[in-house]
């Protein structure tokens, strides 16, 4: 890290590219957070800066592509009136400060503007599971039609003449029901169930319990869009003239052709991309368009995205296989928090662990502090994964319905 940042004014730090890439997408943060422990005098002038970038990065949502457009014709006159000042007066100070915002804006923007991207649109499923008490899988149509799905675990297909096949028994003609371009399929698994789709394009999607899939019936125009909520396996079907974009409530994967598995449960904090083959693109739909700019993965490493602070974090795995074993009724995991197993159980057998009183103090503590390993097969009953997973945790348990009551070995 270069020592140089210690001469540098708040303004400096504002307008400087890498000190914006810390902040904006946490590029070198443990160089970043290494200078500063070894210069913490540098640390106010740092933390103004940031909260200034900050303050941009949220209140510059609403605005929209022409005002962007109007300050970039702007800046360089506006800009110029200050940037020959030595020294500032206070006022002409935050005025500077506008003229580097400005500065930054245009920055960010340049891609946006000349460039043929389209900002993914939102998409509102139907309703939640938990609204409908749905406890069988079933198919929401385009027009509304729902279609229920008689398997634990289905198998669906929508080939290229717009034949949706489920089960290899049941065929819909979609091309026979009112169309709506904007609207779309949804194939909604609930807890203890599983399905696996073939989209138009040939695309394969395994699709986890709890998890919700939306899909048009052909893929028309730039790009193949579908949405996700839940967690599921993808095999794309390569076609680099129309990039494969799957969209979540707060980021976005593009890939080209590739293998890869995206956990993003609304009930989580944090959303993760487990590349296994190609390369993907992840991308912060929380933020202004500006801010967003896309994180690579290479095989074998993980993207997640934490939605409390809205960032982007890189990881190389070399387990990424164990992030799609469920596709294969496993669960294997490896130095993972006893909660994050536990949950992982809830939406495989469709049950709730209740932990209370000391037992949860103990729990947060082995989350904390001893993560454990191990290999379920979810082809088991309850009772017989629950026996090894008590092996390995030094959890003990007490089946009620579909309630286990959780405690903690005595040491």
């Amino acid at each position: 890290m270069k020592k140089e940042y210690l001469h540098y004014k708040i303004e400096e730090l504002v307008d400087n590219s890498d000190f914006i890439a810390w902040v904006v997408n946490g590029t070198h943060n443990e160089l970043w957070e290494q200078f500063l422990s070894n210069h913490p005098d540098f640390e106010p002038s740092v933390n103004e800066a940031r909260r200034l970038i900050e303050m941009l990065r949220d209140q510059t949502d609403n605005l929209k592509p022409e005002d962007f457009q109007t300050i970039w014709k702007n800046i360089e006159s506006f800009d110029q009136m200050y940037q020959k000042e030595r020294k500032l007066h206070p006022f002409k100070k935050a005025m500077r400060y506008a003229a580097i915002f400005v500065g930054l804006l245009v920055a960010g923007a340049s891609a946006f503007y000349f460039s043929q991207q389209k900002q993914p649109s939102g998409y509102v499923f139907n309703n939640t599971q938990e609204e409908a008490g749905q406890q069988q899988s079933q198919i929401v149509l385009a027009d509304g039609t729902t279609v229920p799905l008689e398997s634990e675990s289905s198998d669906i297909a929508m080939t290229g003449n717009e034949q949706l096949i489920i089960d290899s028994t049941r065929v819909i003609d979609m091309k026979q029901l009112p169309t709506d371009p904007t609207k779309m399929n949804e194939v909604v698994i609930p807890y203890g169930k599983r399905s696996k789709i073939v989209l138009a394009d040939g695309t394969k999607v395994w699709l986890n319990a709890g998890s919700r899939l939306a899909f048009p019936n052909q893929f028309n125009g730039k790009e193949r869009k579908i949405f996700l909520e839940g967690e599921a396996y993808f095999e794309v079907a390569h076609n680099a003239a129309q990039p494969f974009i799957v969209n979540t409530e707060a980021i976005a994967v593009k890939v080209l052709g590739t293998k890869f598995n995206l956990t993003a449960y609304s009930s989580e904090s944090v959303i993760e991309t487990t590349l296994l083959e190609g390369k993907v693109a992840m991308r912060d739909l929380t933020r202004n368009q500006l801010f967003r700019g896309e994180t690579i993965l290479t095989p074998n490493q993980k993207g997640s995205f934490n939605k409390e602070q809205r960032a982007i974090s890189v990881q190389d795995d070399p387990d990424a296989d164990l992030s799609i074993a469920w596709i294969e009724g496993w669960l294997e995991f490896h130095q993972q928090p006893l909660n994050r197993v536990m949950s992982k159980l809830e939406r495989y057998y469709n049950v709730k662990f209740i932990v209370e009183g000391s037992a949860k103090k103990q729990v947060q503590e082995m989350d904390d502090f001893a993560f454990i390993s191990g290999k379920l097969d979810l082809k088991d009953s309850l009772e017989s994964v629950l026996m090894v997973l008590s092996d390995v945790s030094g959890m003990q348990y007490e089946i009620q319905g579909n309630q286990i009551n959780v405690s903690m070995k005595p040491n």
